[in-house]
C-alpha cells in the first residue's frame, strides 16, 4: 500500500520556513540600523571630548592640555579603536557599509592624529603614532597587515598605558578630503604602506619587524 503524501504538512512547513527567513532579515536589517545610529551617537560624543583640547590649544594653556591628554588619553585610544573595529565588523561581516559614517571615522581619525602629534611634541609623553594605509579591494595582504598592527598595540602597550597609537585609513576613499590630503602627503600609492616615525614602509611587515622600527 502506498504512503500517501501530506503535501498540506509540507506546503505549511515551507510558508512557516519562509516567515522565520523574513523574520530574520528584518530583524538583522533593524539591528544594523541600530548599531549605526549607536556609531554616530557615539561618534558625536568622542568628538564633543575632543573639543576640550582644541580649546585648550587655541587659549595657548599647554599645562592644561598636558594633564587633559595623559587623564583621558587610554579612554581616546580604546573608544577610537573600538569604533573603528565596529565599522570594519559591519563591513566584512554584515556587508553594511555606511560611507559617511565612515569618512566621519577617518575625520575623527585625523583629528584625534593631529591632536596628538601636538601633544607629543609639548608635553613629557613617551609615546609613538603609527599610521596605517590600506585597501579593501587592491590589496592582498591588508586583513594580515591589521592583525599584526593589533599584535604590536597589545605587545607594547603595558600595564594599561598606551604607548603606541595607530590610525588606519582605506586608500579607498578618495572622497574623503582627509584621505586624499595624508596620502597627498605621505605619497601614499601601494597597499599596505605604514608610517612610522615619519618614515614611510612599503608592503606586508611582520609584529616583531614593526616593533623593531619603534624603537
Amino acid at each position: 500500500m502506498k504512503r500517501k503524501i501530506s503535501w498540506n504538512i509540507y506546503i505549511g512547513a515551507f510558508i512557516i520556513s519562509i516567515i522565520i527567513f523574513g523574520v530574520g532579515v528584518y530583524l538583522g536589517a533593524k539591528l544594523n540600523i541600530f548599531l549605526m545610529g549607536n556609531l554616530g551617537e557615539e561618534f558625536e560624543s568622542l568628538n564633543i571630548r575632543m573639543h576640550s583640547y582644541e580649546i585648550l590649544f587655541l587659549l595657548d594653556n599647554s599645562t592644561m592640555a598636558c594633564e587633559l591628554y595623559k587623564e583621558n588619553i587610554n579612554y581616546f585610544d580604546t573608544e577610537t579603536y573600538n569604533l573603528g573595529a565596529t565599522l570594519e565588523y559591519m563591513e566584512q561581516h554584515q556587508g553594511v557599509e555606511d560611507r559617511e559614517l565612515k569618512k566621519q571615522y577617518f575625520e575623527l581619525e585625523a583629528r584625534d592624529y593631529l591632536i596628538s602629534k601636538k601633544i607629543i611634541q609639548q608635553c613629557d609623553i613617551d609615546q609613538l603614532i603609527i599610521l596605517y594605509f590600506y585597501s579593501n579591494t587592491h590589496c592582498d595582504y591588508c586583513k594580515e597587515q591589521g592583525f599584526e598592527l593589533t599584535k604590536v598595540k597589545e605587545e607594547v602597550n603595558i600595564n594599561n598605558q598606551t604607548n603606541v597609537r595607530t590610525y588606519s585609513f582605506d586608500g579607498d576613499y578618495d572622497d574623503s578630503a582627509v584621505v586624499r590630503a595624508l596620502k597627498k602627503e605621505f605619497d601614499i600609492d601601494k597597499y599596505p604602506t605604514l608610517i612610522i616615525n615619519g618614515e614611510k614602509y612599503e608592503g606586508f611587515r611582520r609584529s616583531s619587524e614593526i616593533k623593531k622600527y619603534l624603537s
